[in-house]
């Protein structure tokens, strides 16, 4: 009905059907209706002509298309900018102002590649944040997605080696209790890793490390050497700052933990299915992920221009360089953990840990969280066919978890990362760069700050693992409850001891 030919005939063949119904009507015998029908037909006809001869054409046009090209090759990014620029063409739609806006709207985050960045839409008032504070979270939490890297195949690798029993840890002669009772709550999200620190003398991560390999048979099931995986973690202990304050072995030690509380007890390994080897690799990337972190920021790196930024051309800059550098560390032969590996055993573990410890950069939060909820939760499928992804926004969950550990936890982590971010400012001041959002030492307020944290980054990740895995509830209990007592301190006193200095 869109071509006005096609409205007329229309017009015509229902004029036809009423005259030949009037001429069936006993009574009714004229002339003049038998006329009109006839010039109906002629006009019939000439409509019949003309759509023929329009067929004709359309069918020689095709046949020349063919006879041209025997394909096209388009990407689904040009098709659908093409059905949305046919779409605005449409008469109804070119009557609604709004819709031609929100339609304008998504071809320009199509084309200029932010299909996934963050839109922040106020729906009230915060009384305990302000407006100017959600723009920077979601600003330092956001940016438009760099393209997924992929690591060739390594050389082919040979069984030369197969694990050391000797160095296999044995959980009940080579622990002491103490070490066995902080070990007792690896299962738990109140697990306490600053308790393990102090009771296994800094080897925390080394420890903890061995406990789950240990439990799970990682050192038989996924064929890693056992000897080889020693002085790996070990190297890989020593290589974190303990002079950070926070990006150290015992922040790896608990998001390793946090990792594998999320696997376990939360049904993330069972509902993934993961094998082994996925199983290892999980906490190998857990436990490299601030792998040499310098205790500054991406950000901070690209501003003074460090070689690490030119490196890496200013992209997931700290992260590229942690699973690099654990890797070249794992070259070294008597640290190579991989080796009894085949091919594509290797490739695909490498692969998993290279996207697991990338997609740790927070630039990439609000990318993976839009990915996950529209292929796990938007479309109401929890098809568990995408590991990658899943395990990726996993690693994220565990690195951002302190606000779901228990009060005194989560009050201790807040007050050692602030020490940090403060120990950046004072660096930014002092070259003349502006301060970062949250490291002004004196500008900052720390409550304020969590509540938005917790509200706008931490929440969404926990509440949509929890809606395909129920056992997140746990964490999304202590998020609120820790929430709560942040914002019970917005009221309180300015109490400028209590965040300026970390508690012994």
């Amino acid at each position: 009905m869109k071509d006005w030919w096609n409205v007329l005939d229309s017009v015509i063949v229902l004029a036809s059907i009423v005259l030949t119904v009037i001429e069936l009507i006993p009574d009714i015998q004229s002339v003049k209706y038998l006329q009109v029908s006839a010039v109906l037909r002629l006009f019939r006809l000439f409509f019949t002509f003309r759509k023929t001869n329009e067929f004709r054409r359309i069918h020689r046009k095709l046949r020349k298309s063919n006879a041209s090209q025997d394909f096209s090759v388009e990407t689904a990014y040009e098709r659908i900018l093409d059905l949305l620029g046919l779409f605005l063409l449409e008469p109804w739609v070119k009557s609604n102002p709004a819709l031609v806006s929100e339609v304008e709207w998504c071809i320009e985050a199509i084309s200029s590649n932010t299909l996934y960045e963050a839109v922040l839409t106020i729906k009230r008032e915060s009384q305990t944040l302000k407006q100017s504070d959600l723009v920077n979270l979601v600003k330092i939490y956001s940016s438009t997605p760099r393209p997924e890297s992929r690591a060739p195949g390594p050389p082919h690798r040979t069984n030369t080696l197969s694990p050391d029993k000797d160095q296999l840890i044995d959980l009940k002669s080579d622990l002491s209790e103490s070490v066995l009772a902080c070990l007792g709550q690896v299962d738990s999200c109140n697990f306490d890793v600053f308790a393990l620190k102090e009771v296994t003398e800094d080897n925390e991560l080394l420890t903890l490390m061995h406990s789950l390999f240990a439990r799970a048979d990682l050192y038989e099931l996924a064929e890693v050497h056992a000897g080889n995986f020693d002085r790996f973690v070990r190297v890989v202990q020593a290589g974190y700052h303990p002079e950070n304050s926070y990006h150290n072995a015992t922040h790896a030690a608990d998001v390793t933990q946090a990792t594998h509380y999320f696997l376990g007890t939360c049904g993330v390994e069972v509902y993934l299915g993961l094998s082994p080897l996925e199983l290892a690799g999980s906490y190998i990337a857990a436990a490299i992920h601030d792998y040499d972190h310098p205790g500054v920021n991406n950000g901070y790196l690209v501003s003074t221009r460090a070689e690490l930024a030119l490196r890496y051309n200013d992209r997931s800059v700290l992260e590229s360089h942690h699973v690099a550098s654990a890797f070249a560390l794992s070259q070294q032969p008597d640290k190579d953990i991989f080796v009894s590996l085949e091919r594509e055993d290797y490739r695909h573990v490498r692969e998993l840990i290279i996207e697991m410890v990338l997609n740790t950069d927070i630039a990439q939060h609000f990318s993976m969280l839009t990915k996950f909820r529209a292929k796990y939760i938007d479309s109401h499928s929890a098809k568990p066919d995408d590991k990658l992804l899943v395990m990726s926004l996993l690693l994220h969950a565990a690195d951002i978890s302190n606000p779901g550990r228990p009060w005194r936890l989560c009050e201790h982590w807040v007050n050692l990362v602030m020490q940090e971010f403060w120990a950046q400012g004072d660096k930014e001041r002092s070259r003349g760069l502006p301060v970062t959002y949250m490291m002004d030492r004196e500008a900052t307020n720390v409550e304020k700050s969590q509540v938005g944290f917790i509200d706008v980054i931490v929440s969404p990740v926990f509440l949509s693992f929890r809606e395909i895995l129920p056992k997140f509830e746990g964490c999304c209990q202590a998020l609120q409850t820790n929430k709560d007592l942040w914002a019970a301190r917005i009221s309180e006193p300015d109490d400028s001891s209590r965040t300026k200095e970390v508690p012994a």
